[in-house]
């Protein structure tokens, strides 16, 4: 286990041992008598996943297999509201089961709120702790009634989802009615203390700050290979991150560093800001001074061919704006 990771893994694993233990696994003969195992199953509720792209689906992704490398007795469901089921099936060994609630594409936030209910009606029994994240769905009456058969609701804010945040979205009438249901939420968390601070009007007792962590990167070359000077951004191509920023800055650098060299790592996550980037490229004549990546898997690999990170996001959650 990574330095960086070890304080996120101890709080979740305290928050586990507190759990009523109730999905029995098997029963075991020993020397001295008979004895039950058990296992602690936690259910992971998302709207978009695989295939698509998400940042929070690549970071629970990682944080479950080092939960699984030190707790082997979890067993990891993913729940996915809105991307449907891809033709293939997922090679995520980390995780028991991957549940798609859409077959195809086109079904209305209705049912996908319907659905969301009558699974959680059929199956929620079967769970000690959902993980919601809130930016995923935010079905309060499917966790009610997954509260009533006995699973504990974990909600995580990440982005612009604190308690203050989620009833700002709601129209006033609503607001009382949702922070009602709210209280079916045994847990809060989040990953930086503004979103914490968003979380202000729940009990301390019901909150939580875990961090972030990155597992640390093999050092990079004493002496790295000569190059042009290179820029980098890491994200989803999206307006929220900010790639117009980047490639305005390299327009101006490149007056005064004709072969400066840009790399932009990330899926596409909207295809017209990504037309709106590739005309004014072209329109400056950057094409050769610019490297759509695409996802990886390895972003350190990528780190260690650049020499200035560069970070334009107009919001993230871990951020104090």
């Amino acid at each position: 286990m990574k330095q960086s990771q070890i304080g996120q893994r101890v709080i979740v694993s305290q928050s586990v041992a507190q759990l009523a233990k109730r999905s029995c696994a098997c029963v075991i003969r020993a020397d001295r008598g008979w004895f039950e195992v058990w296992q602690v199953r936690v259910l992971h509720v998302f709207r978009y996943f695989r295939p698509h792209f998400t940042g929070e689906g690549v970071f629970t992704e990682r944080l479950v297999r080092e939960l699984r490398a030190q707790h082997s007795d979890m067993v990891h469901d993913i729940l996915v509201v809105t991307t449907p089921a891809p033709a293939e099936p997922l090679a995520l060994p980390q995780f028991g089961r991957c549940i798609y609630l859409q077959a195809q594409e086109g079904a209305s936030r209705l049912q996908q709120s319907l659905a969301m209910i009558r699974w959680m009606a059929a199956h929620a029994g079967h769970y000690d702790v959902i993980h919601v994240h809130s930016l995923g769905d935010r079905t309060w009456l499917a966790y009610l009634i997954a509260r009533m058969k006995g699973a504990r609701i974990l909600m995580m804010a990440t982005l612009d989802d604190s308690v203050a945040e989620i009833l700002e979205s709601y129209r006033p009438l609503l607001r009382p009615l949702v922070r009602a249901l709210m209280r079916t939420v045994g847990r809060f968390v989040a990953i930086s203390s503004r979103l914490d601070d968003g979380n202000a009007s729940v009990p301390s007792a019901r909150r939580t700050i875990i961090p972030i962590g990155i597992p640390l990167p093999q050092p990079a070359p004493a002496h790295p290979p000569a190059r042009p000077v290179t820029l980098i951004t890491v994200g989803g191509i999206c307006a929220r991150k900010n790639q117009w920023a980047f490639v305005q800055a390299l327009a101006l650098l490149k007056a005064a560093t004709p072969d400066i060299m840009g790399l932009i790592v990330g899926p596409v996550m909207e295809p017209d800001y990504k037309a709106d980037l590739d005309r004014f490229i072209d329109e400056q004549d950057l094409r050769g001074n610019v490297r759509f990546v695409g996802q990886v898997e390895d972003v350190y690999s990528q780190f260690q061919q650049a020499d200035i990170m560069f970070f334009p996001s107009t919001k993230e959650g871990s951020a104090p704006w």
